[in-house]
Protein backbone atom coordinates (compact mmCIF):
# COMPACT_ATOMS: atom_id res chain seq x y z
CA UNK A 1 0.00 0.00 0.00
CA UNK A 2 2.91 2.21 0.90
CA UNK A 3 4.48 1.61 -2.81
CA UNK A 4 1.57 2.34 -4.34
CA UNK A 5 0.67 5.33 -2.22
CA UNK A 6 4.25 6.77 -3.25
CA UNK A 7 3.85 5.39 -6.99
CA UNK A 8 0.66 7.41 -7.37
CA UNK A 9 1.75 10.97 -5.29
CA UNK A 10 4.74 11.01 -7.87
CA UNK A 11 3.43 10.12 -10.92
CA UNK A 12 0.81 12.84 -10.21
CA UNK A 13 3.70 15.57 -9.99
CA UNK A 14 4.68 15.52 -14.25
CA UNK A 15 4.18 19.44 -13.89
CA UNK A 16 6.58 20.83 -11.66
CA UNK A 17 8.04 17.70 -9.85
CA UNK A 18 8.45 16.05 -6.41
CA UNK A 19 11.07 17.10 -4.10
CA UNK A 20 12.35 14.71 -1.38
CA UNK A 21 13.32 14.96 1.95
CA UNK A 22 14.90 13.00 3.89
CA UNK A 23 17.48 13.04 6.89
CA UNK A 24 18.36 9.55 7.06
CA UNK A 25 17.55 7.12 9.46
CA UNK A 26 20.53 8.13 12.18
CA UNK A 27 19.42 12.19 12.58
CA UNK A 28 15.88 12.05 14.59
CA UNK A 29 14.22 14.84 12.64
CA UNK A 30 10.57 14.10 14.17
CA UNK A 31 12.33 15.02 17.49
CA UNK A 32 13.74 18.49 16.09
CA UNK A 33 12.34 21.95 18.30
CA UNK A 34 9.10 22.52 17.14
CA UNK A 35 10.09 25.83 15.78
CA UNK A 36 12.63 24.45 13.29
CA UNK A 37 10.15 21.63 11.94
CA UNK A 38 7.54 24.97 10.98
CA UNK A 39 10.46 26.32 9.07
CA UNK A 40 10.46 23.17 6.61
CA UNK A 41 6.26 23.71 7.18
CA UNK A 42 6.35 27.16 6.05
CA UNK A 43 8.91 27.00 3.57
CA UNK A 44 7.23 23.71 1.50
CA UNK A 45 3.68 25.78 2.01
CA UNK A 46 5.42 28.41 -1.04
CA UNK A 47 6.13 25.78 -2.75
CA UNK A 48 4.91 24.77 -6.39
CA UNK A 49 6.27 21.17 -6.31
CA UNK A 50 5.41 18.51 -4.36
CA UNK A 51 7.32 17.72 -0.91
CA UNK A 52 7.23 13.66 -0.26
CA UNK A 53 8.80 13.77 3.88
CA UNK A 54 10.24 11.17 5.36
CA UNK A 55 9.70 11.23 9.04
CA UNK A 56 8.43 9.33 11.91
CA UNK A 57 5.28 11.52 12.43
CA UNK A 58 1.77 11.13 11.25
CA UNK A 59 1.61 14.60 10.81
CA UNK A 60 2.49 18.08 11.29
CA UNK A 61 0.47 21.39 12.54
CA UNK A 62 0.24 23.67 9.00
CA UNK A 63 0.80 21.24 6.93
CA UNK A 64 0.17 21.89 2.87
CA UNK A 65 -1.65 19.58 0.84
CA UNK A 66 1.48 19.37 -1.12
CA UNK A 67 3.39 17.83 0.84
CA UNK A 68 3.40 14.14 2.18
CA UNK A 69 4.54 12.95 5.45
CA UNK A 70 5.70 9.02 5.27
CA UNK A 71 7.69 6.89 7.93
CA UNK A 72 9.75 4.62 5.13
CA UNK A 73 10.72 5.25 1.65
CA UNK A 74 12.26 2.99 -1.02
CA UNK A 75 14.78 5.57 -1.34
CA UNK A 76 16.96 4.25 -5.03
CA UNK A 77 13.35 3.88 -6.52
CA UNK A 78 12.17 7.40 -5.22
CA UNK A 79 15.62 9.03 -6.59
CA UNK A 80 15.23 7.38 -9.80
CA UNK A 81 11.76 8.44 -10.36
CA UNK A 82 11.76 10.69 -13.58
CA UNK A 83 9.77 13.17 -11.80
CA UNK A 84 11.71 13.89 -8.54
CA UNK A 85 13.41 16.98 -9.40
CA UNK A 86 15.67 17.33 -5.99
CA UNK A 87 16.82 15.74 -2.88
CA UNK A 88 17.02 17.47 0.39
CA UNK A 89 19.79 15.59 2.32
CA UNK A 90 21.71 14.97 5.47
CA UNK A 91 25.03 14.18 2.88
CA UNK A 92 25.24 10.17 3.91
CA UNK A 93 27.06 8.41 1.54
CA UNK A 94 24.74 5.84 0.18
CA UNK A 95 22.23 8.73 -0.33
CA UNK A 96 25.35 11.16 -2.34
CA UNK A 97 25.80 7.51 -4.74
CA UNK A 98 22.17 7.09 -5.11
CA UNK A 99 21.79 10.60 -6.14
CA UNK A 100 24.53 10.88 -8.22
CA UNK A 101 23.16 7.66 -10.03
CA UNK A 102 19.54 8.91 -10.22
CA UNK A 103 20.91 12.66 -11.72
CA UNK A 104 19.43 14.27 -9.01
CA UNK A 105 20.85 17.94 -7.81
CA UNK A 106 21.03 18.36 -3.87
CA UNK A 107 20.47 20.50 -1.20
CA UNK A 108 22.59 19.19 1.38
CA UNK A 109 22.47 19.61 5.70
CA UNK A 110 25.24 18.26 6.84
CA UNK A 111 24.89 16.80 10.64
CA UNK A 112 28.57 15.11 11.79
CA UNK A 113 30.71 12.05 10.56
CA UNK A 114 31.61 12.14 6.56
CA UNK A 115 28.36 14.38 5.57
CA UNK A 116 29.95 17.35 5.14
CA UNK A 117 33.12 16.16 3.13
CA UNK A 118 29.97 14.43 1.10
CA UNK A 119 28.11 18.02 0.81
CA UNK A 120 31.24 19.95 -0.31
CA UNK A 121 31.87 17.67 -3.03
CA UNK A 122 28.30 18.12 -4.34
CA UNK A 123 29.22 21.78 -4.28
CA UNK A 124 32.91 21.36 -5.91
CA UNK A 125 31.14 19.30 -8.45
CA UNK A 126 27.91 21.82 -8.93
CA UNK A 127 25.09 19.22 -8.17
CA UNK A 128 23.90 20.68 -4.94
CA UNK A 129 24.31 23.74 -2.73
CA UNK A 130 24.82 23.22 1.82
CA UNK A 131 22.96 24.57 4.35
CA UNK A 132 24.00 24.83 7.72
CA UNK A 133 22.12 23.38 10.22
CA UNK A 134 22.56 25.89 13.44
CA UNK A 135 21.71 28.39 11.16
CA UNK A 136 18.85 27.37 9.50
CA UNK A 137 15.91 30.02 8.60
CA UNK A 138 12.52 29.87 6.39
CA UNK A 139 15.30 32.63 4.05
CA UNK A 140 17.93 29.76 3.76
CA UNK A 141 16.16 26.91 2.99
CA UNK A 142 13.78 28.85 0.59
CA UNK A 143 16.50 30.08 -1.05
CA UNK A 144 18.71 27.24 -1.36
CA UNK A 145 15.60 24.81 -2.42
CA UNK A 146 15.12 27.69 -5.76
CA UNK A 147 18.50 28.09 -6.27
CA UNK A 148 18.80 24.77 -7.35
CA UNK A 149 15.68 24.08 -8.85
CA UNK A 150 15.75 27.44 -10.83
CA UNK A 151 19.57 26.94 -12.04
CA UNK A 152 19.42 24.24 -14.76
CA UNK A 153 23.40 24.10 -13.86
CA UNK A 154 22.70 22.15 -11.03
CA UNK A 155 20.30 19.33 -12.92
CA UNK A 156 22.80 19.66 -15.87
CA UNK A 157 25.92 18.70 -13.63
CA UNK A 158 24.02 16.15 -11.58
CA UNK A 159 22.78 14.09 -15.17
CA UNK A 160 26.19 14.57 -16.22
CA UNK A 161 27.89 13.09 -13.16
CA UNK A 162 25.17 10.60 -13.66
CA UNK A 163 26.06 9.27 -17.09
CA UNK A 164 29.74 9.19 -15.75
CA UNK A 165 28.62 6.96 -12.82
CA UNK A 166 27.00 4.55 -15.04
CA UNK A 167 29.22 3.92 -17.66
CA UNK A 168 31.09 0.91 -16.82
CA UNK A 169 31.85 -2.21 -18.91
CA UNK A 170 28.87 -4.27 -16.60
CA UNK A 171 26.71 -3.66 -14.12
CA UNK A 172 27.36 -3.58 -10.65
CA UNK A 173 25.20 -7.07 -10.04
CA UNK A 174 27.29 -8.56 -12.73
CA UNK A 175 30.32 -7.06 -11.20
CA UNK A 176 29.47 -9.16 -7.81
CA UNK A 177 28.43 -12.45 -9.38
CA UNK A 178 31.74 -12.15 -11.30
CA UNK A 179 34.14 -11.30 -8.58
CA UNK A 180 31.92 -14.15 -6.16
CA UNK A 181 32.67 -16.78 -8.63
CA UNK A 182 36.47 -15.39 -9.17
CA UNK A 183 37.27 -15.91 -5.57
CA UNK A 184 35.59 -19.15 -5.89
CA UNK A 185 37.38 -20.15 -9.04
CA UNK A 186 41.17 -19.12 -7.33
CA UNK A 187 40.23 -20.82 -4.30
CA UNK A 188 39.50 -17.78 -1.98
CA UNK A 189 41.85 -15.62 -4.12
CA UNK A 190 44.90 -15.10 -1.12
CA UNK A 191 46.72 -13.05 -3.66
CA UNK A 192 43.79 -10.30 -3.70
CA UNK A 193 44.29 -10.19 0.50
CA UNK A 194 45.99 -7.27 1.48
CA UNK A 195 49.44 -8.03 3.25
CA UNK A 196 47.87 -6.22 6.37
CA UNK A 197 45.83 -9.10 7.37
CA UNK A 198 49.48 -11.00 8.49
CA UNK A 199 50.19 -8.12 10.68
CA UNK A 200 50.13 -8.33 14.56
CA UNK A 201 47.58 -5.95 15.99
CA UNK A 202 51.08 -3.41 17.46
CA UNK A 203 52.09 -3.41 13.98
CA UNK A 204 48.63 -2.83 12.16
CA UNK A 205 48.54 0.39 15.00
CA UNK A 206 52.11 1.32 13.46
CA UNK A 207 53.05 1.07 16.97
CA UNK A 208 56.34 -0.39 16.01
CA UNK A 209 57.18 2.50 14.01
CA UNK A 210 56.05 4.86 16.64
CA UNK A 211 58.35 3.95 18.79
CA UNK A 212 60.71 3.96 16.24
CA UNK A 213 60.60 7.13 15.77
CA UNK A 214 60.32 8.03 19.95
CA UNK A 215 63.63 6.46 20.40
CA UNK A 216 65.57 8.10 17.74
CA UNK A 217 63.63 11.44 19.01
CA UNK A 218 64.69 10.43 22.77
CA UNK A 219 68.01 9.76 21.04
CA UNK A 220 69.00 12.61 19.97
CA UNK A 221 67.60 14.76 22.43
CA UNK A 222 69.92 13.03 24.98
CA UNK A 223 72.56 13.82 22.80
CA UNK A 224 72.46 17.01 22.61
CA UNK A 225 71.41 16.98 26.52
CA UNK A 226 75.27 15.44 26.59
CA UNK A 227 76.99 17.75 24.32
CA UNK A 228 75.24 20.64 25.99
CA UNK A 229 77.01 19.54 29.13
CA UNK A 230 79.90 18.69 27.64
CA UNK A 231 80.49 22.14 26.13
CA UNK A 232 79.74 23.65 29.50
CA UNK A 233 82.16 21.93 31.33
CA UNK A 234 84.97 22.51 28.75
CA UNK A 235 83.92 26.50 29.02
CA UNK A 236 84.31 26.16 32.87
CA UNK A 237 87.56 24.31 32.09
CA UNK A 238 88.85 27.08 29.92
CA UNK A 239 87.81 29.81 32.46
CA UNK A 240 88.96 28.53 35.73
CA UNK A 241 92.33 27.73 33.48
CA UNK A 242 92.45 31.59 32.47
CA UNK A 243 91.76 32.58 35.93
CA UNK A 244 94.60 30.35 37.17
CA UNK A 245 97.18 31.95 34.92
CA UNK A 246 96.22 35.47 35.80
CA UNK A 247 96.61 34.42 39.50
CA UNK A 248 99.83 33.38 38.54
CA UNK A 249 101.08 35.96 36.71
CA UNK A 250 100.23 38.26 39.55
Amino acid sequence: MVLSDIQKFMDGAAKDGVIYFSLGTLVPIHRMPSDQLQMFVNVFNKLKQKVLWRINLDTIPGLSDNVKLIKWVPQPGVLAHPNCVLFITHGGLFGQQEAIHAGVPTVGIPIFADQPYNIKFAEHRGIGVKLTFNTLSEETIYTAINTVLNNPKYKENAQRLSRIFRDRPMSPADSAVFWVEYVLRHGGAHHLRSAATQLSWYQLALLDVLAAVLAVVATIIILLFVLRRICSLVFIAKKQSKVTTMKKEN
